[in-house]
């Protein structure tokens, strides 16, 4: 069975990215990105941080020096730094791990083989959509020079607004073991519009 994405979600204490006054968030890991929203019960989140966007993960000094946020850890990106509080030392460390693990290429822990499959939809003159368990390494090199309000996911995938060449979706997808299984030339709904698109399916075979 091919595994899902590690996921976690759970109330962290975010710094503002104007001023330095924390404020409670509920946190979703899921499909590679980290959503923040103002309450739990929101349906709309209020920031996200995409995996592919994600330069650094680490423990923050500066801010676990001190009292009031002893167990701070960071996200740095080519935007802004973000800064999250966890509410222990085990819970931050989880964070920092599963956060993490969206750069991992393999599954050390999976003895099976497996195979995966995935979608990448290169709209003529308007941008590339990805679906399926595609490495954030992968996604920062398809979206290569855009901002994170450039990209976004939602029940359709991974967005970018990029014309990607096919000729490059093929030499990412190929350099992180995916394989072409086959291409086609349609149409497809995007922003309730519907594109002219060259879908390419393709698969990887992963063994322990």
């Amino acid at each position: 069975m091919v595994r899902e994405a590690k996921s976690k979600s759970g109330f962290l204490s975010k710094r503002g990215g104007s001023h330095r006054a924390y404020k409670r968030r509920w946190c979703v890991f899921e499909n590679n990105a980290l959503f923040y929203y103002k309450d739990k019960s929101d349906k709309e989140y209020a920031g996200v941080v995409y995996s592919e966007d994600m330069a650094n993960i680490t423990i923050n000094e500066e801010e676990s020096k001190d009292q009031k946020h002893p167990f701070a850890f960071e996200i740095v990106t080519p935007e802004r730094t973000y800064v999250f509080c966890a509410d222990s030392r085990e819970e931050m460390a989880e964070w920092i791990a599963v956060i993490k693990s969206a750069w991992d290429e393999a599954d050390a822990a999976n003895t099976a083989v497996t195979l995966k499959f995935a979608t990448v939809e290169s709209f003529v003159g308007t941008g590339v959509r990805v679906n399926g368990p595609v490495a954030a390494a992968a996604l920062a090199k398809l979206s290569e020079g855009l901002s994170s309000k450039q990209k976004r996911k939602d029940q359709s995938g991974w967005f970018a607004d990029k014309h990607v060449p096919t000729a490059h979706v093929l030499s990412v997808m190929a350099e992180h073991g995916w394989e072409l299984t086959t291409s086609l030339k349609t149409q497809a709904m995007i922003d309730d519009k519907r594109l002219p698109v060259n879908m390419m399916v393709f698969s990887q075979c992963n063994a322990a």
